[in-house]
């Protein structure tokens, strides 16, 4: 039953890439069809898409790679076309952009094994146009920061480094003109003693660049300012179970944490009791407000959480079962006429069991 089982499966794996094969060659045949009726139309750009897709269908469309190489060509040379015409009439920026538009194209269409031709000389229009551009970005940046117009000069620096990331100086450059306005605001707020504000400016500054000038020491500087220090005491139980109180206790803190403030500093139990133990102060009996501030005041916190359990309740309902079913091993001996011997097999016999569960309704009130 095993064997016939992994046959049957073999069998049912093998159906199932045959109809995704064929619904694959069935989609590359449609689209290479579209693209000759395109190409003899003279769309040769809208051909070549129709041919790019029919190959991402099946690679192994000779007829698509024959007609995408030629339409392609074709559309590349219209491509190349743009980048001369551009870098002729001294438009720099056009001919860089026309020239990187030509190469994606032409790596798109390498991807299925199809080479287009470059002539060597658009490389050379390109490398000069792309000088001469990149020279008139970075005058036009390098003013904008001289005039401190930091937002101004940032999305041209950010070209620059995209177009060539080592040209001159761009990336410290592109380092001021990205941080510095941040930098200028967080000092601002700083110093008008909105720390939450600072603390904001400085750690966008951190998220990317943790090494521009003192931010990181200024971010923590603002966010101990605007923190509030928080000591949780021992919650109260007025209830007749045990230990109910730190279960709550525990959830109220892991909600605190849950929230990823940057502004709440929780004193753990260990330096409370500690901090406690030194001032001989000892928390016996029930923590009212009165005893909360006393214990502030010792632990030089801004805030003190308390907390009691008022009421716990539980409910047990009935006892209820469900008949399962369920199948067991066993070894028996059977016959093996290959081996001219008796051998154990595993086989397997139905049975039942009951399975039992129950419901519990807890009820608690916190404060």
């Amino acid at each position: 039953l095993q064997n016939q089982s992994n046959c049957f499966m073999r069998y049912l794996y093998f159906l199932t890439f045959l109809v995704f094969a064929l619904q694959a060659c069935s989609g590359s045949k449609s689209f290479f069809k579209k693209g000759m009726k395109l190409e003899q139309a003279g769309m040769y750009e809208e051909a070549s898409r129709m041919y790019l897709q029919s190959l991402a269908r099946n690679r192994n469309n000779i007829d698509a790679q024959i007609q995408l190489k030629k339409t392609g060509q074709s559309v590349l040379d219209t491509k190349l076309g743009d980048v001369f015409k551009a870098h002729s009439t001294e438009n720099h920026k056009g001919a860089v952009y026309a020239y990187l538009g030509a190469q994606d194209f032409a790596n798109q269409v390498a991807q299925y094994n199809v080479q287009l031709s470059t002539p060597p000389q658009y490389e050379q229009y390109f490398t000069q146009s792309k000088a001469k551009y990149l020279d008139d970005l970075y005058k036009q940046a390098t003013e904008l920061l001289a005039q401190e117009q930091f937002e101004s000069a940032d999305p041209i620096l950010a070209e620059i480094k995209k177009l060539d990331p080592n040209y001159k100086d761009v990336k410290t450059l592109k380092r001021t003109s990205s941080n510095e306005p941040l930098y200028r605001s967080g000092k601002a707020e700083l110093d008008a003693k909105n720390y939450k504000q600072a603390y904001y400016f400085f750690d966008q500054i951190y998220q990317n660049d943790k090494s521009y000038k003192d931010a990181t020491t200024l971010r923590e500087k603002a966010r101990k300012e605007a923190a509030i220090t928080v000591s949780v005491l021992p919650f109260q139980n007025y209830t007749r179970y045990n230990n109910v109180e730190r279960t709550i206790q525990g959830g109220v803190i892991s909600s605190v944490i849950g929230l990823k403030s940057p502004f709440i500093d929780l004193v753990d139990r260990e330096n409370l009791q500690t901090i406690l133990d030194e001032q001989k102060f000892g928390l016996s009996g029930q923590v009212d407000e009165a005893t909360a501030a006393k214990v502030g005041n010792l632990l030089g916190v801004k805030a003190v959480l308390i907390g009691k359990v008022t009421n716990f309740t539980e409910n047990t309902g009935r006892l209820r079962s469900e008949e399962r079913v369920a199948y067991e091993s066993y070894q028996a001996k059977e016959w093996n006429s290959t081996l001219n011997q008796y051998q154990n097999v595993t086989k397997y016999r139905r049975t039942n069991y009951k399975e039992y569960y129950n419901d519990k309704d807890i009820n608690v009130t916190f404060e």
